[in-house]
């Protein structure tokens, strides 16, 4: 069980990277503490040298941050002290960024019952992952439930739509009769994307609209994928997926690209592509003019090839 520990606030000169939300007042960090855990706390950018603490833990350290919204977040944890392969699942919990309103929203712990209470926990089980945050304006999230045959093996997951306040789980319509083993969804929390494997076989699903067919995009060998095969990557708030695809070049690496969904297909030139590297990295994107500013990547060291030409000629100066 997490052991919780307070976080004091407190005047500090660095921390390990953040989040912003979205009015750029407030940045999430993770902090390097004294007893030698990541914890987490919310700077206000009107006096950046006051940290305010919000969540922290003295067995595990904080993992992943994402903001839901303006006042809240959502975040997992880890175990940075294990030895490899003695972790745990992440768990999924929020926290209000004036450290209020926390609450555990899935369990890291396997076997947890309520067998002889008559309170019924809102915890979700282990084998939930969180999807993506939204901006509806809601504290919601949506996670996916994963589902397993009765021989252990992943068979599919299963869409939830999740209250971060109450930790209410509803199901979410997806409209494919099939179990898709991946999703992508919009900033709504509208299904646009469904990975289904069959037969060897992975077909990638994709609907321009939430009222729209669903129609397969490319298909390929699950192992081996094949030409003009392509792995979704993300809904952008311009509506747009981006995606992962070979390039063609000689090294056979792979790119991001965009769709295009009137031609049902990638756009001929990638957005990013590294010479001799698989790309890998992050989109950063303007959420409240609903477009994409630059990507973060990785080759032998870390880059952002910046899209937006104002962020471009900042990067510039």
């Amino acid at each position: 069980m997490l052991r919780v520990v307070g976080v004091p606030s407190r005047s500090v000169n660095g921390y390990l990277g953040g989040e912003w939300n979205d009015l750029g007042r407030y940045l999430a960090v993770r902090l390097a503490t004294s007893i030698g855990r990541r914890q987490l706390a919310v700077v206000e950018m009107a006096n950046p040298t006051q940290v305010k603490g919000v969540a922290g833990y003295a067995d595990a350290d904080i993992a992943d941050v994402l903001w839901v919204n303006d006042d809240r977040l959502v975040y997992t944890v880890t175990d940075l002290q294990a030895e490899y392969g003695d972790g745990f699942a992440p768990g999924l919990f929020a926290v209000d960024r004036t450290g209020d309103n926390a609450r555990t929203l899935v369990r890291r712990e396997r076997g947890a019952s309520d067998t002889g209470s008559h309170i019924v926990s809102r915890e979700l089980s282990p084998y939930h992952r969180l999807l993506r945050t939204l901006r509806d304006g809601s504290a919601d999230v949506i996670v996916q439930r994963l589902e397993f045959d009765n021989r252990h093996e992943f068979i599919g997951a299963v869409l939830l739509r999740l209250d971060t306040l109450s930790g209410r789980a509803r199901s979410v319509d997806t409209g494919l009769s099939q179990m898709a083993r991946d999703w992508l969804v919009d900033e709504t929390g509208q299904p646009r994307v469904a990975v289904v494997q069959t037969d060897g076989r992975t077909r990638v699903q994709w609907r321009a609209t939430p009222d729209a067919p669903w129609v397969v995009v490319t298909q390929g060998h699950t192992f081996a994928g094949g030409v003009g095969f392509f792995s979704p990557r993300q809904i952008g708030p311009d509506g747009v997926l981006y995606a992962r695809a070979n390039r063609g070049d000689a090294d056979g690496t792979a790119a991001l690209y965009r769709f295009d969904a009137k031609a049902q297909q990638l756009e001929s030139q990638p957005i990013v592509g590294v010479q001799g590297f698989d790309f890998q990295g992050r989109l950063i994107f303007d959420h409240r003019q609903r477009k994409l500013l630059g990507v973060r990547f990785t080759s032998d060291a870390t880059d952002t090839a910046w899209i937006d030409a104002d962020m471009k000629a900042a990067q510039a100066r």
